[in-house]
């Protein structure tokens, strides 16, 4: 015979209260499964969802700032494109693990984090070229460089030659951007022949690689 709720000692209310709360917690699982529907149906927030959002700390600026480097690193060493990072499904598997985290853009890709990405890789290459070739460890300590101190790509490595060429190209386009006269010169030559200026390359874009050899060659 069940006792009145009056009658009922305080452990049992409780234990009943906590009873309830984890069968309702057990019912409204997060969602698991990939839906295939259309992309920008967002994911329904459960109560799961909700106290795991309370529970985690929240990211500072600085751990959600090396976030998106490290996103931009890894568009930038595959070749992937930046139109990408919109992509529903890399929201949503980043945001499973932190529902409170932003991916950054695509325009802040491009600009922002691709040139710190460049720079970054830049140096780390230039300073693994520039590493002794041998290094007496029966010496005092320092290391014997192989006859050139300056950073450099190995000896016949591939596309040595094309290397070469891009950047005499660019050297003599920075010449004559930067010498008063031929500019001028070759300004008037180009508005008489309908032809645009010379483009100088910037080292993060890669189609004014590409605008910048044309320019010079129809000059």
């Amino acid at each position: 015979m069940a006792l009145d709720p009056h009658e009922r000692p305080t452990w049992f209310a409780v234990s009943t209260k906590r009873q309830k709360q984890a069968k309702a917690l057990s019912s409204m699982k997060a969602p698991t499964g990939i839906s295939f529907g259309h992309p920008s149906a967002a994911p329904v927030k459960t109560l799961q969802e909700s106290m795991r959002r309370y529970a985690l700390p929240k990211l500072s600026q600085v751990d959600l700032e090396a976030i998106k480097k490290d996103v931009a690193m890894h568009f930038y060493i595959t070749g992937t494109s930046f139109h990408r990072v919109g992509q529903f499904y890399l929201k949503r598997a980043f945001q499973r693990a932190r529902p409170d985290i932003v991916l950054p853009n695509r325009q802040a890709l491009a600009n922002k984090y691709l040139h710190s990405c460049y720079h970054e890789v830049k140096e780390e290459t230039d300073r693994r070229l520039g590493a002794p070739d041998t290094q007496d460890i029966f010496g005092p300590g320092k290391p014997k460089w192989g006859g050139n101190d300056v950073p450099r790509y190995p000896n016949g490595y591939p596309f040595d030659h094309l290397a070469n060429f891009v950047d005499s190209c660019k050297d003599v386009v920075r010449f004559i951007r930067n010498n008063g006269r031929f500019k001028s010169a070759l300004s008037s030559l180009q508005n008489a022949n309908h032809l645009g200026r010379l483009v100088i390359h910037a080292p993060t874009q890669w189609c004014t690689l590409q605008q910048c050899l044309v320019s010079l060659h129809e000059s």
